[in-house]
């Protein structure tokens, strides 16, 4: 990603918040999944992505998560707080958190 979409991704992102726009909750507004979006893509799109695999990866892509009918947004957001290996770490605020479900979930 250029710094240029980065740029952009991030001026939408405090455009949003700016704007007064609640992100809080579990809610799946489209500010949320929106923010969610942006956080998935910028922190974990290395490895997941919405379209296509990854090569070298073993990381299912986002759509192939939000299509387990077995993932509720409690299992995914164990999934991201305690990953396994080679799922590395991912620090996420709450409020990015419940984003970041919120987007996935909007896949189905």
């Amino acid at each position: 990603m250029s710094t240029l979409e980065r740029m952009l991704r991030l001026a939408m992102a405090v455009s949003a918040i700016s704007a007064g726009v609640s992100m809080a909750g579990n809610a799946q507004t489209p500010s949320t999944v929106g923010r969610g979006q942006f956080i998935a893509e910028e922190r974990c799109g290395g490895c997941h992505k919405l379209g296509a695999a990854v090569q070298g990866t073993a990381a299912p892509r986002f759509t192939a998560l939000a299509a387990r009918s077995n993932l509720t947004a409690e299992r995914l957001k164990d999934l991201i707080t305690t990953p396994k290996h080679p799922m590395p770490a991912t620090p996420l605020e709450p409020a990015e958190l419940d984003a970041v479900v919120a987007y996935i979930l909007s896949l189905r």
